[in-house]
């Protein structure tokens, strides 16, 4: 009995110790609110520097939900390769840090983070476009261009009857 008490207690305490994503922490933020978290997420967006740390934004890997990290140590800055955006993915990182549903120093929901972990590296994404496209792309100019060519011909010719 004891045994499973402990294991209950363990568990209960974990849940609130520790968020698997960003949805849980958005979805219950009163639950996680001054406690220590630890999330995996994408990093997108740029490194806004502020004169003690820097603020980078993370996206649930799954879902398109964004939450501002505030990081004191600057080195971490350097670390970070990618950011991610259209053109590129981001590096992932297991960020374990305070979650703040209002934080009184920042005045909005952060994670203040005090250890990341760089899980896997960003990318550059390679964009290909499909032969269809373009084939379409350039026949459609042609036609463009053959149209614009009879309008103005029509209008040389209307102008002089």
């Amino acid at each position: 009995m004891r045994k499973f008490v402990f294991f209950l207690f363990f568990y209960f305490f974990l849940f609130n110790l520790y968020a698997h994503n960003l949805e849980d922490l958005l979805k219950n933020p009163s639950l996680f609110d001054k406690k220590v978290v630890e999330i995996e997420a994408e990093v997108v967006g740029e490194p806004l520097k502020e004169k003690d740390g820097i603020w980078i934004n993370v996206k649930d890997r799954n879902k398109d939900i964004v939450l501002g990290v505030f990081i004191k140590n600057t080195l971490w800055q350097k670390r970070i390769t990618h950011y991610g955006s259209y053109k590129e993915r981001g590096d992932i990182l297991k960020i374990k840090g305070v979650f703040h549903l209002f934080c009184p120093q920042h005045k909005t929901t952060d994670i203040h983070a005090h250890k990341i972990e760089i899980k896997e590296e960003g990318f550059l994404r390679e964009e290909k476009i499909p032969s269809f496209k373009i084939k379409l792309s350039f026949i459609l100019g042609i036609i463009c261009l053959t149209l614009a060519l009879i309008y103005l011909i029509k209008n040389r010719i209307w102008k002089r009857r």
